[in-house]
């Protein structure tokens, strides 16, 4: 009798841990083409093909996204599989309920060629001692902004304790990543020594750069958005030059594409992790070789600044340095001002919006 109810209670415990392990978590969106798409992705820890149903009526989801990849990957001890699938006709300006093995969402369309939106922009963000979190969590569910932008430096880290800080930190937020898309790039705590392998498994930019989420682009009403990764130039005698030469040459023919349709599409916008330029006494004034291999390259390596300069850059976004800083329009350490010069101006302005630890 006794061993009939042991063998009872461990079948149970079993199928707990089973079930468990395969429930969808840390459930986020992303833009992924035009506004009639949306793309989701989530996490198990055991595997399994899982549908997404998707409709207006929530009590009527008669639409299905089937997943395009199961990615299976380890973290140290600790297997995960990502999952991935894209909402396609979508209407816009509408809200539409999602389910992902029995959990239900919802989020709501931008118009279908917005004139205007809000976006959150932010770096440096940590999951201990993210002072911003629940600020971000609670103006986002509010709607005071329609997508967040994270400029690398996620969880502090992604891959620490096998990865379970970055699940945490993605179930944290999962509530509002889940309403809303969350787009990212790769900072430098994103370097596991194992190629950025958690940040380019748990997420999912468009695929229109190399794949691997570390550089992408995006049209979106009337700005032309661009990620890229300023990390190839923070490693590049760990995982050498040749990416900084893939990215250098996809960055141009992604920027003259942009310039040809500026009619259209007039704001061209950039955003990477480490800063062009900063004034923050304690780094020198950007002038540290990390920064000036960014900006203007060495070695015989391009740099970033005279690609954003020629293809007239709008605003570029950075983090990294733990501070908020405007600039006036900036080409070559030279900077502009005047009384409308920011109608039209000869470079970039940059933005740093590394604070949000």
């Amino acid at each position: 009798m006794g061993l009939f109810w042991h063998s009872c209670i461990l079948l149970a415990i079993f199928l707990q841990v089973a079930i468990a392990a395969s429930v969808p978590e840390q459930v986020h969106l992303a833009f992924h083409g035009d506004t009639s798409e949306m793309a989701v992705i989530w996490t198990t820890f055991y595997d399994g093909l899982h549908h997404v149903y998707y409709g207006t009526d929530v009590k009527n989801m008669n639409q299905v996204a089937i997943e395009t990849s199961i990615k299976k990957w380890t973290s140290g001890s600790v297997t995960r599989y990502s999952h991935r699938a894209k909402m396609s006709n979508l209407k816009p300006s509408t809200t539409y309920y999602y389910k992902i093995e029995g959990r239900v969402f919802e989020f709501k369309t931008l118009s279908a060629n917005p004139q205007s939106y809000r976006v959150c922009i932010f770096g440096d963000l940590g999951y201990e001692h993210g002072n911003s979190t629940d600020a971000i969590i609670r103006n986002g569910l509010n709607g005071q902004f329609d997508f967040i932008i994270h400029v690398g430096d996620i969880a502090y880290d992604l891959h620490t304790d096998d990865g379970r800080r970055g699940d945490a930190y993605m179930r944290r937020f999962e509530p509002l990543f889940s309403a809303i898309p969350y787009m990212v790039i790769a900072g430098n705590h994103e370097n596991d020594g194992k190629n950025f392998s958690n940040f380019q498994e748990r997420f999912w930019m468009p695929h229109n750069g190399f794949n691997d989420n570390h550089f992408y682009s995006f049209d979106l009403g009337p700005v032309h958005w661009v990620g890229l990764s300023s990390e190839f130039y923070g490693y590049d005698r760990e995982y050498g030059k040749e990416s900084i030469w893939t990215q250098y040459n996809w960055l141009n023919t992604d920027l003259k594409a942009a310039v040809s349709k500026r009619k259209s599409v007039p704001w061209i916008i950039t955003y990477q992790h480490r800063p062009i330029y900063c004034s923050i006494d304690y780094n020198h004034d950007c002038s540290e070789f990390e920064n000036t291999f960014l900006r203007s390259g060495a070695l015989g390596l391009p740099g970033l600044e005279p690609s954003y300069i020629q293809s007239h850059v709008d605003l570029n976004f950075c983090g990294h340095q733990h501070a908020y800083e405007r600039f006036y329009p900036v080409a070559d350490r030279k900077y502009y001002t005047g009384k409308d010069v920011y109608h039209n101006a000869p470079a970039p302005t940059y933005i740093l919006t590394g604070s949000a630890v």
